[in-house]
């Protein structure tokens, strides 16, 4: 199990002590012991295998060595100190058992008197400068004001020095004949400002030829690295400008400040890497936890539709089950009409026929009436003796046949309220 630095950084206060490094400690030690943990390149170097975020893989011994010295002072947490004390404790191991190779006797001495170191640093200004004089400005305007090129047509001139700006001054008489140049304030602008003076002064045209002779006297260019001396020089605006803009210091304290500068950027930068892989890292947990969640919400979608198929298939089923119910109902109902349709048409027929037969009665009875009609009338004359008692026979048979007709619309009725006539179709 490997810790990467990128993790967040605990307190302040050492954590080399707890109980949390000691655990850490072992089972880093425990891993270089079994070789799961490597630290030895193929090559023969070194690298720390509690960073492996870290763009260079390949250290010196010693380098490691005092990598892993300043990380197990428990600065940067328990975790990164015991895996840091670990690899420490492996590599102070592996030194121990290699034979240290013996220093050359010594065996002649300087005897000779060494020169004491006098004087003081050059004190320069900063950011590096060089000092042009000279320019000719000979040619005047009308109004007599003296002209000179200006600092973009200087600034082509002296390309190969890498002027970084180029400033030239004016007095009321116009172009003072001087000008300024600014480098880089790095080590390389120092290469140029050095440059750039000595080819000056390779051809006698420097710093002191300008103060010690008729510096009036040709027409050549003078120039020089801006130095302390130059603030107090008769260069006219050239000096005021340097005195309020520039900064007197020696190269150490340059290269003291670039330094102190860099380690800041250096630091910052590393603040921000670390800060960059925490957010790294959180953005990994979150990363997972919400893979996590799409594959959870995944399963539940695939279980919802499932569910939503076997549903689906039951309420088919159901609905199957129902319509084939619905039909065999539908089939007994049928039946069950279709019987009760064709007990109504007998019964209707029947009723039919018993209606024709009474018809047929009624048809019988009306012409045996007239029979005897004719019969009485016939018989009218031969049998007046008998009127009386036909006459009663006469009202007795009529009143025989009002009591029929009763009698059979009595039936007739009797018949429709068992079976009504809305029942036969």
């Amino acid at each position: 199990m490997l810790w990467d630095e990128s993790d967040s950084d605990g307190d302040d206060h050492s954590d080399s002590d707890s109980e949390d490094t000691e655990l850490y400690e072992e089972i880093v030690w425990e891993g270089l012991r079994n070789k799961t943990i490597v630290v030895k390149n193929g090559d023969n170097t070194y690298r720390c295998p509690l960073s492996p975020g870290r763009k260079k893989q390949s250290y010196k011994y010693r380098e490691l060595l005092a990598h892993a010295t300043g990380v197990a002072t428990g600065k940067k947490g328990p975790v990164k100190a015991g895996g840091h004390r670990a690899v420490m404790k492996y590599l102070l191991a592996e030194l121990g058992d290699r034979p240290m190779i013996p220093q050359a006797e010594r065996i002649l001495y300087l005897d000779q008197v060494v020169p004491k170191r006098k004087g003081r640093a050059t004190r320069l200004l900063a950011p590096w400068m060089g000092i042009l004089v000279n320019i000719d400005n000979s040619r005047t305007n009308e109004n007599g004001f003296r002209l000179a090129p200006g600092p973009a047509e200087i600034k082509e001139k002296f390309k190969e020095y890498k002027p970084e700006r180029v400033d030239v001054f004016h007095d009321f008489r116009g172009h003072q004949g001087t000008a300024l140049l600014t480098f880089r304030s790095d080590i390389r602008g120092l290469e140029d400002a050095q440059a750039f003076e000595h080819s000056f002064a390779a051809t006698n045209r420097g710093r002191k030829a300008w103060w010690e002779e008729a510096r009036s006297a040709n027409r050549d260019l003078y120039g020089w690295q801006a130095a302390e001396k130059d603030l107090e020089s008769n260069l006219g605006r050239l000096a005021k400008h340097i005195k309020n803009y520039c900064d007197v210091k020696t190269v150490k304290d340059m290269v003291q400040e670039n330094e102190r500068l860099n380690k800041q950027i250096v630091e910052d930068l590393v603040k921000i890497v670390d800060k960059k892989n925490d957010m790294v890292a959180a953005s990994h947990t979150q990363f997972v936890t919400l893979q996590n969640m799409v594959a959870d919400v995944e399963a539940l979608r695939l279980k919802a539709e499932e569910e939503k198929r076997n549903m689906e298939a039951q309420h088919k089923r159901d609905l199957e089950e129902m319509i084939l119910k619905a039909h065999k109902k539908e089939a007994a109902h049928n039946e069950i009409v279709m019987s009760r349709q064709v007990a109504l048409t007998n019964k209707l027929r029947t009723l039919e026929s018993r209606c024709e037969q009474m018809r047929d009665t009624e048809t019988k009875l009306r012409l045996s009436k007239e029979a005897v009609q004719l019969q009485f009338e016939k018989e009218m004359e031969n049998a007046q003796r008998l009127l009386k008692e036909a006459s009663k026979k006469a009202e007795l048979h009529a009143a025989m046949r009002c009591k029929q007709t009763v009698e059979q619309k009595e039936l007739i009725q009797k018949h429709e309220v068992f079976y009504p006539r809305s029942d036969y179709f």
